[in-house]
Parts: C-alpha cells; sequence; structure tokens
C-alpha cells in the first residue's frame, strides 16, 4: 500500500518528527511519502488566508497522485481541503486528521476533549466536529496558550499540556484526549503514562484510518460516493481546462519505507 502524507506548510526540522511517527503508526508493508509545499509557503496554516494559499497546491498533489497512491493524508487539523480533495482523488480515500481522530476516539470512550494552540483555532474546529457528526461526544475544546511554531521549541510544552489535560479530565468529564495539531506528534505516549487514558497523535490516527479505508476499497470496493453532495467534476472537463497543468510544487520530500516491524504482543 502507498500513501502521500500532504504538509500544508514550508519545510522545516519538524519533518523528521513527522517522519518517525509515521514510520511507528504505518503497517507493515505500507509506504508513505511526504510532502511539504515550497519554501515560500508559510511555516504555519492557524489563519484561514494561509490556507487559502495553499490549498490549490495541495489539491495539485491529489490530483497528480491520483494512480500513484492508495490513499491521502491532508496534513493539517484543520481539515484543510478534504471535501475538495475527496472530488479530486479519482475514489481514492482522503483522510483528514480532524476527522480520522475523532472517529477513532469515539470507539475508545464516551467523551473526548481536544487541546488545541490558541482561541483562534476553536471556532473552525468546533464547527468540523458538528460537521462529522461527533458533537455530542466532545467534552471541551481548550487552547494551550500555544502557536504551532511553538510545540517542538517550547520547553514547557509538556507540562502546559499536562496541566489543560487534567484540566478536560476533572472538570469536563474527558475519557480520551486528542491532540489538536500535526505539530503536537511525539507528547502523547508521555501523557497517557501519566493520565491513564487514551491520548491520541492526529498524525498516527490520520495514516491508521487512511490504511483502513484503503484497504477496503481494495477488498470490498467501498469507494466516496459520487451521488448529490458527493458528485465529483467530471475527468475529461478537468483535464480541458487545464488547472492541474505540469508537477504540484514541492519543498522537500520523505519516504517512509514499507519494511517489516516486530509485532507488538497483544
Amino acid at each position: 500500500m502507498k500513501l502521500l502524507y500532504i504538509a500544508p506548510v514550508a519545510p522545516s526540522p519538524r519533518l523528521d518528527g513527522l517522519a518517525a511517527v509515521i514510520d511507528a503508526a504505518k503497517a507493515p508493508g505500507t509506504t508513505v511519502d511526504i510532502v511539504t509545499m515550497p519554501e515560500w509557503a508559510p511555516p504555519h496554516v492557524e489563519y484561514h488566508s494561509y490556507e487559502a494559499v495553499v490549498l490549490p497546491h495541495m489539491l495539485h498533489h491529489v490530483y497528480a497522485g491520483r494512480e500513484t497512491y492508495d490513499g491521502f493524508v491532508m496534513g493539517c487539523f484543520y481539515d484543510l481541503g478534504l471535501e475538495e480533495a475527496l472530488e479530486l482523488s479519482s475514489g481514492r480515500p482522503v483522510v483528514a486528521p480532524c476527522q480520522a481522530t475523532t472517529t477513532i476516539a469515539c470507539t475508545l470512550g464516551h467523551r473526548f476533549s481536544i487541546l488545541v494552540g490558541r482561541d483562534k483555532w476553536v471556532p473552525k474546529m468546533q464547527a468540523n466536529v458538528d460537521r462529522y457528526g461527533h458533537r455530542h461526544h466532545m467534552a471541551s475544546i481548550r487552547p494551550l496558550d500555544l502557536r504551532v511554531t511553538e510545540f517542538q521549541t517550547r520547553p514547557d510544552t509538556h507540562e502546559r499540556m499536562l496541566e489543560v489535560a487534567r484540566e478536560c479530565m476533572d472538570e469536563d468529564g474527558a475519557e480520551v484526549l486528542i491532540l489538536g495539531c500535526t505539530a503536537e506528534y511525539g507528547f502523547n505516549k508521555h501523557l497517557e503514562s501519566e493520565l491513564g487514558i487514551p491520548v491520541l497523535d492526529p498524525v498516527a490516527t490520520s495514516i491508521v484510518y487512511a490504511e483502513f479505508l484503503a484497504r477496503q476499497r481494495r477488498n470490498l470496493g467501498w469507494r466516496r460516493s459520487r451521488r448529490g453532495g458527493s458528485e465529483a467534476p467530471p475527468d475529461a472537463e478537468v483535464a480541458s481546462l487545464g488547472l492541474f497543468k505540469g508537477l504540484p510544487p514541492t519543498g522537500a520530500s520523505r519516504r517512509v519505507e514499507s519494511r517489516d516491524r516486530e509485532k507488538v504482543p497483544a
């Protein structure tokens, strides 16, 4: 199986940590290609105007890879471009972190809380949770007062997460915690050991969910509906308009190779 993970930001040192999380999450036999936007792209997409700048290039990657990859991950917890990408993926599954992580969280407990960076993020993430039908499972969304670029650089990130996580549990009744940004990778295992409840990394859950959907497409023929609101533009029309000519713009890329790992005991 081959997946494409599209990071909607300029290249950064975070790529190494992202690749490590993907390597640990993916199944043996799966290869994941990671691509970033070019150097001119913003270092984060906390602002909707920044989303608009990178979205066409993310869609270009999906369109260009529709015959190469078994599935795609749109790598931002805002779920940037999810519906648009599904129209262009030729039936291949497209997964986004908020959708994937909240779906899985609903199977691990009655109520989940999301740890986000700032208040700015809350309205869109709340709207996405509502759209996915998971509002009644959500205990809270709590900000950490951290920006995307600070998660991996601030020395107090773990302590701040631990403090807010305990508030989610004690005051909001959360049974599962979600790290509400793909830049929050790497903190979930330590938080789980200290808190005693599941803590979901959205990078890992996106890969697992994309593998699941791609496997069902291959084995059972399940794919995105093309009826009603799920209708896709005609392939011939997209090609005739020349909307995605040439190769998609890419900054950095990394391949997380398919390889066998020791199975974790049940």
